[in-house]
């Protein structure tokens, strides 16, 4: 901690300053007898030449405080309040699957994004991403928007289920979970979310599988026409 020690006693901080003032005199000497043009390369460099105080000792503290940090990092490393990288593994593993995963480059994108937040009610990334402006998606968005409220309100009127009447703000919550507070802790509205999923799935699997083979068509295309691209810059060069 030498450097600390120098930075608090000012002693270099005094020969930066005396050296700062040595470099703008020179530099304005010459703009006061040369009329020099402020933006000259040697005008310039005079003005770069001058060092920053708080930059120089914030930039040589850093380093050393950086070292001494990762040293404890070190020796923590195996506390049960430190960090064991799991979930910079767990995201590798997930990015190495989605490459593996049949179907187009969008929808492994989409696979990977998704896999983590899509489960707490996240899903803006893939609605903005991959539905909006798909006309694929068009139909299954207007059919769920219709057949699950329709469902739901029949569930109700059977009175297989509570109406939701407790506030409940986590809604980020995954939908089961909100369903079963909301109504003041009926499972049977879990049931019904649960069977809205496996609705939501059949209606959606069909025209996802239509835009994914359509995207895949597209991507065949871009890599044949670069392809082709690249073949006539080669034939052209030789």
């Amino acid at each position: 901690m030498t450097d600390l020690e120098i930075c608090v006693d000012g002693l270099v901080s005094d020969r930066i300053r005396d050296m700062n003032a040595m470099v703008e005199a020179t530099r304005q000497e010459l703009e006061k007898r040369y009329h020099a043009d402020t933006e000259d390369l040697t005008m310039r460099t005079l003005k770069a030449a001058q060092i920053n105080e708080d930059e120089y000792f914030g930039r040589i503290l850093y380093d050393e405080l950086a070292a001494i940090l990762k040293q404890i990092k070190a020796a923590h490393g195996n506390d049960k309040t430190t960090s064991d990288g799991a979930a910079i593994e767990q995201a590798r593993k997930q990015l190495e699957d989605a490459q593996k995963f049949e179907g187009s480059p969008l929808e492994k994108k989409m696979n990977v994004l998704m896999g983590q937040i899509g489960i707490f009610n996240i899903n803006e990334p893939l609605q903005y991403g991959a539905v909006v402006g798909n006309p694929f998606m068009l139909i299954p968005t207007v059919l769920i928007a219709i057949i699950l409220p329709g469902f739901s309100y029949l569930w109700f009127a059977m009175g297989w289920g509570t109406i939701n009447h407790v506030n409940f703000d986590m809604n980020f919550a995954p939908n089961a979970v909100s369903a079963f507070f909301m109504s003041g802790g009926d499972f049977r509205n879990v049931i019904l979310v649960c069977i809205n999923f496996v609705i939501a799935a059949l209606i959606w699997y069909p025209f996802f599988k239509a835009a994914d083979a359509a995207e895949c068509k597209k991507e065949a295309e871009r890599e044949a026409a670069k392809a082709a691209k690249k073949a006539a810059k080669l034939s052209a060069n030789a």
